[in-house]
């Protein structure tokens, strides 16, 4: 590869917006995000986008313009897992925002066009996070918490943090959705108004969370904006567990 794909490539990352990986998804290339175009999809989704990898000199928005030529839509998710002691994302979701928005996802005050969506977790069910040490965390029982209630405050959390973002750095966040990707698991809601459920679950969880946080343990830095966010921005998503999707 150039000087430059040495220089800003970080093989241990698993975010392939990198600037390294041009010759995969560029037009010089491999040309993955043609070919993607070529056969009629109108979106891509991306791991790893925000939160895995320190990137230089807005070197994502090389992706993200290529896309946007295209006419690909990209929804983007957060690294998962990542640091969010004792479920509480707010601080480690809030900095990958900022970082992200630095790396080349953010322009004239906006999140970058070709951006659709942001998917803020992947399978918060699975409650897999880091602590404070970077140690994997996945039982809620040593705060006396439900998985449910672990769940739920992790995405709570990571919605208020990448929103205080928002307001921190002057970002209209609007034409953005903001979901996460539940597993397709069969779970109860946090309230149990929904009972081994797939997916569905995890839709009424932030339904009863957003309306009373509580639930979750949680108190929002927020909570205004999280409602009104809620209410305008987001949108429930799933996991499919099928070859055809």
């Amino acid at each position: 590869g150039s000087t430059f794909d040495r220089l800003y490539l970080d093989e241990t990352a698993p975010d392939l917006m990198q600037a390294g990986y041009a010759a995969q998804w560029g037009p010089q290339g491999r040309d993955d995000l043609g070919i993607i175009s070529a056969l009629g999809a109108n979106t891509v989704r991306l791991y790893d986008g925000a939160g895995s990898v320190t990137c230089l000199y807005k070197e994502k928005k090389a992706f993200l313009d290529r896309a946007f030529e295209l006419g690909l839509q990209v929804f983007l998710a957060f690294h998962t897992p990542s640091l969010c002691p004792g479920f509480d994302c707010f601080h480690r979701w809030q900095q990958a925002a900022i970082e992200g928005f630095e790396c080349g996802l953010a322009e004239h005050r906006a999140w970058h066009p070709a951006l659709a969506g942001l998917i803020l977790i992947d399978s918060p069910d699975k409650v897999d996070f880091l602590d404070e040490t970077g140690t994997d965390i996945v039982n809620c029982s040593a705060l006396a918490s439900t998985p449910a209630q672990c769940r739920t405050k992790a995405v709570l959390s990571a919605l208020d943090g990448v929103l205080a973002a928002e307001r921190e750095h002057g970002i209209d966040g609007r034409g953005v959705w903001l979901t996460a990707a539940w597993s397709f698991e069969r779970r109860d809601s946090i309230d149990g108004k929904v009972v081994q459920a797939r997916g569905l679950y995890g839709f009424q969880d932030m339904v009863a969370g957003i309306a009373e946080p509580g639930l979750a343990d949680y108190s929002p830095r927020n909570l205004t904006s999280l409602r009104e966010a809620f209410r305008r921005r987001w949108i429930h998503s799933v996991n499919a567990a099928a070859t055809w999707a």
